[in-house]
């Protein structure tokens, strides 16, 4: 009886997926608003802030003088200024390492600070970049799996800059965009 119970189960090798099934379906409609969401959230980031509208990267970038200063911020520190500052990372007090012993081998307060502060500034300048590319992975349906996960990823990530605030609300949607993406991935076989 136990062979006979082992024969009637389909084996993975016969198993034909059906192409219009309601998962397929399911999967592709997900897969279009997961990959649009990040597409016009990408190219957003590099709108003009006033009319008339226009999209360049030039509006997210810091634009410099011929020494190489800031002469006016890019549209990415209004977007991050508020979960730098009020997240503590220009905070150099805060990360100090307080132990005499370990300032030998442990960054002093300040070069960590400013670590923090140069990660999270390439961060917000890649973000848009990463956006679109991953959004134009999932709709294209380039390595689907690659860009769901770096699409999941980037919205964790931005959950964990509204963490330090903390904006509960925001968190909350962001979390909810994570969900749809691991419950992409889970129907990305379809």
């Amino acid at each position: 009886m136990a062979t006979e119970a082992s024969n009637t189960t389909p084996s993975s090798a016969t198993y034909e997926r059906p192409c219009c099934s309601e998962k397929t379906f399911a999967y592709l409609l997900l897969r279009l608003l997961l990959g649009l969401l990040l597409l016009v959230a990408g190219t957003d980031k590099f709108k003009s802030a006033a009319p008339p509208y226009t999209y360049s990267t030039l509006n997210w970038h810091d634009e410099k003088d011929a020494a190489g200063n800031v002469a006016t911020p890019g549209k990415w520190l209004n977007v991050a200024k508020p979960v730098y500052e009020f997240g503590g990372f220009n905070n150099a007090d805060l990360f100090q390492v307080k132990s005499e012993g370990l300032k030998k081998y442990v960054w002093s307060g300040e070069k960590i600070s400013n670590f923090l502060s140069w990660t999270f500034y390439y961060f917000a300048q890649t973000l848009p970049y990463l956006m679109i590319l991953s959004g134009l992975m999932i709709l294209l349906g380039l390595f689907n799996r690659i860009g769901l996960f770096l699409g999941g990823a980037i919205w964790i990530s931005l959950a964990a800059g509204q963490m330090t605030l903390p904006d509960n609300a925001t968190v909350f949607m962001l979390s909810q965009y994570t969900l749809m993406y691991a419950v992409a991935i889970a129907l990305v076989r379809y």
